[in-house]
């Protein structure tokens, strides 16, 4: 498991691959500043017979610079805010977060 968290210290300070991001945890408390993974698939989904492609903000978050994110946190990356839609989930070996990201007006 070394090497694979070695990989994902590499991927996450590589800057074509990561972003700078500031996560605003929900409660009041401090902004942290982080590194994100984004990625912004198309989602197909089904309704009344039509299907539906819509797009996606995910991204990953190291579990050491974000140790316990939740829905409604707040992350910004750039100028544009956005909020965590769902309850993040982590990968199998404890090194990273993933969750969905919508705009915030």
């Amino acid at each position: 498991m070394r090497a694979f968290a070695t990989a994902m210290r590499l991927i996450f300070a590589d800057r074509n691959m990561a972003v700078d991001a500031v996560w605003y945890p929900a409660g009041g408390l401090p902004p942290v500043p982080v590194r994100l993974v984004p990625s912004a698939p198309d989602e197909v989904q089904e309704f009344n017979g039509a299907r539906l492609v819509s797009g996606t903000l995910r991204a990953q978050a190291r579990l050491d610079q974000m140790p316990n994110p939740a829905k409604g946190d707040r992350v910004e990356i750039g100028a544009q805010p956005y909020a965590v839609q769902a309850v993040p989930q982590k990968d199998a070996q404890n090194l990273t977060w993933a969750f969905d990201l919508v705009p915030v007006p």
